[in-house]
This record gives C-alpha cells, structure tokens and sequence, in this order.
C-alpha cells in the first residue's frame, strides 16, 4: 500500500501538532517496513526523522494552512497514486475527494468555535480567514473517509 502523510506542521517553528506528527512519523516507521510512505514537511524543517527505506521525505514551502493547501497540494499526490492520503490537519486539496482513503486527524475545533480565533486581525482579513476555515475544515471532516481526534 501506498501511504501520502502531509505533515508540513514540521517546520522550523515547533508546535504541538509538529510534536505529535514528528513522533507519529518516526512511530509508524518502527513498525511498518512494508507500505510505501512518502511524508511531506515543509521546507524550513531542519528535523532528522530517521526513517527506514519505505519512507520518502519531501519538502514544500507552502504553509500547512493556506489556499495553496486547497488548491494545488494535488500536483504532489496524484503522480504517485497512492492508496490513502492521511494529512495531520482537517484540511486538504477540495480536487482529492474521491480519488482516495482518506485521513484527517483533528487537533481541536477552535478556528470553527472559538471568535476571538481570528479575532486580532483587520475586519476583512478576518471575515476571510472565518469563511476559509469554516468552509475548508468542515469540507474536510464531512467528506474523510476517518477521522482521528486528539
């Protein structure tokens, strides 16, 4: 099987989620030798994850959350084919929906709950960024084939 992991959380700044998908990564490469991995960080991540042979890692400059995400991640996934797509965040390209297994793991829900989320910027960079995630997350949750919920 052929596993796309976009875990572009790891980069330079360190994060919770970069935490949680660096050791979910180098986990998941201690017990399985025989699927196909091929992780995407971003390209400011300086980390050594010391994986086995099944795993490629490649690097993309385009911030995990971001319209480049919805609109253009796909030009990195489709040409391997592979069998699922498991992205560390809820959100993915909207062109992916049906062409394979899906995974989105969900960190928390507050750019969906919480208004003071968005709440320190300008007015209409912040009605932007509310419609983008309400419609990007939820697109994602609605349509994965599973969720995983930290």
């Amino acid at each position: 099987m052929k596993i796309f992991i976009d875990a572009r959380y790891l980069r330079s700044s360190f994060s919770g989620i970069a935490t949680y998908s660096e050791q979910l990564i180098r986990a998941i490469g201690t017990v399985d030798r025989r699927n196909s991995y091929r992780v995407l960080v971003h390209s400011s991540y300086r980390g050594d994850l010391e994986l086995p042979e099944n795993f490629e890692v490649l690097e993309d400059d385009a911030p995990p959350v971001s319209m480049r995400t919805l609109f253009t991640l796909q030009n990195l996934i489709r040409p391997w084919a592979p069998d699922v797509v498991h992205s560390l965040m809820p959100l993915w390209p909207l062109s992916l929906r049906n062409d394979y297994r899906t995974v989105a793991t969900i960190f928390d829900l507050q750019p969906l709950l919480d208004p003071r989320f968005t709440s320190g910027r300008p007015a209409l960079k912040r009605r932007a960024y509310d419609i983008f995630y309400n419609l990007s997350y939820r697109a994602c949750m609605t349509q994965s084939d599973y969720l995983v919920a930290i």
